[in-house]
């Protein structure tokens, strides 16, 4: 599991650990040693294929859990393999507690402020490390301005 989200194939092989522990005649199925989670996992990539169109398909979790499950029950199981040119991908549906909603929130919050000010740092860090324009001369200021008394002035801010 990487950063706390599962990919399909985590899911489905959690999926299975988990009716193993529930489910006696599944987990003699599952135990059995002429399978193995790999040649399961691709034959429900072939499945999915075959029942997939040009541009995809959405499967639902019962669905590719069930042809899992079938798998693991057939001895004589035909595994349609993919093509050379196909890649397959998913996202597995993840359903999170209040509480693990909130760690989430909070960690993507500390992630997002550390990424912020590291670009802040960094955009100071470039400032002080360029090079200084030269100094101009100031310009001499006409004789009449260097007569001219001194202004003062104030500004009050209202709410």
């Amino acid at each position: 599991m990487s950063n706390g989200i599962l990919t399909v194939r985590e899911s489905i092989k959690k999926y299975l650990d988990n009716r193993a522990k529930t489910d006696e005649l599944f987990a003699q199925n599952y135990a059995k040693p002429n399978k193995n989670f790999d040649e399961c996992y691709n034959y429900v990539l072939g499945e999915a294929y075959h029942h997939s169109s040009d541009v995809g398909a959405h499967i639902d979790d019962e669905v590719v859990y069930g042809w899992a499950v079938h798998y693991y029950d057939e001895d004589d199981i035909k595994i349609r393999t993919l093509p050379k040119n196909v890649k397959a991908s998913g996202k597995a549906s993840v359903e999170l507690t209040e509480e693990d909603y909130q760690k989430a929130y909070d960690q993507a919050m500390e992630e997002y402020k550390a990424q912020c000010l590291a670009e802040i740092k960094a955009k100071e860090e470039a400032k002080e490390e360029a090079p200084a324009a030269p100094a101009e001369a100031p310009a001499e200021a006409p004789a009449e301005a260097a007569e001219a008394p001194a202004v003062k002035t104030t500004a009050t801010l209202n709410e």
